[in-house]
């Protein structure tokens, strides 16, 4: 307790005694701190009656606050998932056209290469040029040593 405390309750226990409240020393105490714990109960449950309309307040705020950044990251997952739900649909036709030109025939594709080949541009055609000169190179390994002979190798002289 603090000093100031004390002398209240001295005083108030006085004050007891002369008005005839109390009938000895120590009742006049024990009644004094009574009277003041329970008027400090009381402005102690004023403050938190005021601290609790305020901090409802500023709850009530920080709520809507919660609330509005959950409804907003809610919003943001939302447009994220749908662009990896398109491009995920998007793998997914990618894949079965692969999946079904794979299953194809190669003569129906070479018939049908044929057919665009005659309308189709110098570009694509130059593509098909280089896909046949990487398969025909010579140092592709792709020869048997019939193909070539040994004086082609070896020179002996004037033939």
């Amino acid at each position: 307790m603090s000093v100031e405390n004390i002398m209240k309750i001295n005083k108030l226990a006085k004050e007891l005694l002369m008005q005839g409240i109390a009938k000895s020393r120590d009742e006049a105490v024990i009644k004094a701190q009574d009277m003041l714990n329970q008027e400090a109960a009381l402005q102690g449950l004023d403050k938190a009656r005021e601290n609790k309309s305020f901090s409802t307040v500023q709850n009530e705020a920080q709520e809507e606050s919660v609330k509005h950044r959950l409804d907003r990251m809610q919003e943001y997952n939302d447009r994220k998932f749908e662009a990896y739900k398109s491009a995920l649909l998007g793998l997914e036709k990618e894949i079965s056209d692969l999946k079904k030109q794979i299953s194809t025939p190669t003569r129906l594709m070479n018939a049908s290469s044929e057919t665009r080949g005659s309308d189709s541009s110098p570009r694509a055609r130059e593509e098909q040029k280089e896909i046949k000169k990487k398969e025909s190179h010579p140092r592709s390994g792709n020869y048997n040593s019939n193909d070539v002979s040994v004086e082609k190798i070896f020179y002996y002289g004037n033939k």
